[in-house]
Formats: C-alpha cells, structure tokens, sequence
C-alpha cells in the first residue's frame, strides 16, 4: 500500500524547492525534516544565477517578492585582494547584469517553507529523523523513530555529510574546507551591494569573505584546507578572528563591527566528483547530497534548488510512466551531468588553484588591477558578460 507517492527527506534549499514544483504538478508528498526549527548552514548566503531561473520556472512572483521582501539581495560589485592589498574591481550593475544573490540563509529558508505550507500537496513533518530507506519490490519505505511510510520514490536532500546519502559521496577525506562564519553589523564598507575576497596566507593559505547581505548583515568567511587545521590544531571560531586580525584592511573594516551570532565552523567538501551517480531504484538525490562543489564558487545553493527541480519533474515522469527503476532514473542523471557537468570542472580547478596556485592568483589579482585586458577575463568569468 502506498502512502504517499512521493517522499523528500530534508527541509533545505533543495528538497523545499523539490516540493514546490511536486505541488505545482498535483503530486501529493511528505517531507521529513530533522530538525523542528529552520536549522543554520555555513556557506549558504552567495547564490549563483541559476537560482533565478529555477524560482522564475516555478513562479515568476517569487523573485520580485524575495527582493521585495529582503530576503534576497543582488551583488552588484566585487572586489578580489592579493596579498599584498593590491584589488581588483568588478563593477556588475554596469554590465545590467545580475550573476549572484546573497541572503541571510534562515530569512532564505523560512520563505520558502511557507510557500510550501500554502500547499493542499505538501505534508511537511518537522522534529522527524528518518532512520533507515528500505527499498521492496513495490515501493520504497522511510523509517522514521515514530513511524514508517510507503512511497513510490524518495528523494534524498539531507547534505554532503548525511548518513543517507553518504554511501554515494566519493569525496576524498583530502579535498575539505574548513570554513569558519559570523554575522556582523557596522562594517566599514561604503559599497551598497558588495562581495569582498581576500587571498590569505597567514595561518595557511585560504581565502576570507566579506559579503553585504540584506536588512544590513555582513557576513564574513573564511576557508582554509581542512588538512592544514587539522594538522596545527586550529579552531574555526578563534581562527576567524585570528585571520581577521592579521589582514590589514579587513582589520580597518572591522574596527567597529558587532558580532550578531556566534562564529560557527564546518567541515566541507571543496570538490565535486564528475563520476558520482545521483540515483538508484527508487531513489534520487539532490542538493549537495547528490553533489558537492567548491564553496568558494558561490554555486552551492543554486546547484540545489536546480537539483530539487529536476529531481521533482523526474518524479513526474515516473509517475506518469510507473517507471521506478535505476535504468529509468538515469534520466536524471543524464540531465544532471549534461547541465552542471562544465561547473563542476570548474569547482575542481578552483580547488586545484587553492592547493597548488594560491601565490600565483594573487599575482593574478595584482596584474590585473592595473591591465584592462586581464580585468575583462576576469570580469567575464566572475559574471557571465
């Protein structure tokens, strides 16, 4: 007997945006979110473009109101630094361009989760972990502590590290981020819609981040490779500060910044693996569940929710079909690897640069800051123009 035709386990960006799109075809599902409350992620504030495209896809009310709302803001200008101080600057609002969008995450989350509770099709059951996935010959079960359902498909959301999904990440323990976060107010940053990156090499070589959110927030990140961390024993929330202490400018920045929440630190992958499979009987993943990729890109969120919507239309056409097996869902694979198989080369480069060619990028942003031919690649690769 089945319950509900279609499961989701996790209330994130992907698998809240996997039950929009559910609800807008008239598939009746349930969610299963661990937490009660809307939880915090590190590196979830810089959304990439494809966020746009995927919220215009389901509703194109979204967009404006999220901007309207504040719960998103377009990054129009950016600013990279080498060691040395020496900047190089991106004007985006030139260009009518829009590449990213930088939020507070719960603001971001909590959106969201409303639009699905406005859903006759979404049952949304919070403060319930799924234990186990048993996959029978008629359908696919969610244990939970308290319960079990039946379903045709589940698609798994529960991030890079989760048990569920753990089986198929193939991240190399030696290809992690350690990230470290804080929310401030009172920056001294006179740029409106700004993403500041700095190039560091005191601890270790990393990159910090400062990114101006709406409602007036900061947030200030950085990245480190986790091997190094683990190695000299640093803590993320004292290295934040550490960092922040030794870099000059952002020292000026922060003279009078006030700590809203307290830093917080997390391990996470910094690349993705172009031979990960994303389904099997009965299953699909999405969101960094289904791929992980460097979070210096700023693609980690609108990866997700593009996931979420086609992991949900591929549910559609297996319902439609009564196709639940591996061989049909590797449609969703297909279109998975045929869309973000170019950024995911890209995240991996990135992580290349960071082991191997930090102090060369740096010598990058110093020549570029005064030769107009390389500020246009630059410009062009950090935009899209």
């Amino acid at each position: 007997m089945i319950d509900t035709p279609v499961c989701i386990v996790g209330a994130g960006p992907a698998g809240l945006v996997a039950s929009l799109f559910l609800s807008k075809y008239g598939v009746k599902h349930t969610i299963f979110e661990r937490k009660k409350e809307i939880g915090d992620k590190v590196c979830g504030e810089c959304y990439d473009g494809r966020l746009a495209n995927v919220l215009n896809k389901l509703d194109t009310n979204l967009l404006p109101a999220m901007l309207t709302e504040q719960v998103l803001q377009p990054i129009e200008q950016y600013q990279y630094f080498n060691h040395k101080g020496k900047g190089l600057y991106i004007d985006a609002a030139k260009h009518n361009a829009v590449s990213r969008y930088s939020t507070y995450r719960k603001d971001f989350d909590t959106f969201l989760r409303a639009e699905v509770l406005k859903s006759p099709y979404a049952k949304l059951c919070t403060g319930e972990s799924v234990n186990k996935i048993v996959t029978h010959t008629n359908n696919i079960e969610i244990i939970t502590a308290n319960d079990s359902t039946k379903s045709e498909l589940v698609i798994i959301a529960t991030g890079n590290l989760s048990m569920l999904a753990n089986q198929a990440k193939q991240v190399s323990p030696d290809h992690f981020l350690l990230a470290a976060r804080g929310y401030y107010r009172n920056l001294n940053i006179t740029e409106p819609h700004g993403f500041q990156v700095y190039l560091i090499n005191k601890p270790a070589n990393g990159y910090l981040f400062i990114n101006k959110l709406p409602k007036g927030l900061y947030t200030v990140e950085m990245f480190i490779l986790k091997r190094y961390a683990s190695k000299h024993g640093f803590n993320a929330e004292t290295l934040l500060q550490q960092v922040i202490q030794q870099q000059p400018q952002v020292k000026n920045i922060m003279a009078n910044a006030v700590l809203v929440e307290k830093v917080k630190g997390a391990s996470l992958p910094s690349t993705a693996n172009k031979n990960q499979s994303f389904s099997a009987e009965r299953v699909l993943l999405a969101g960094s569940s289904g791929s992980g990729v460097n979070p210096l890109t700023g693609w980690g969120v609108g990866h997700a929710v593009f996931q979420g919507m086609c992991a949900a239309e591929q549910c559609v056409a297996s319902l439609q079909a009564q196709a639940f097996g591996a061989d049909y869902l590797q449609r969703y694979d297909a279109r998975l690897k045929k869309s973000l198989q170019n950024d995911w080369q890209k995240s991996q480069q990135v992580d290349f640069i960071m082991r191997y060619l930090h102090k060369s990028t740096g010598r990058f942003i110093g020549y570029a800051a005064s030769n107009k031919y390389l500020n246009n690649i630059a410009e062009k690769a950090i935009i899209g123009v």
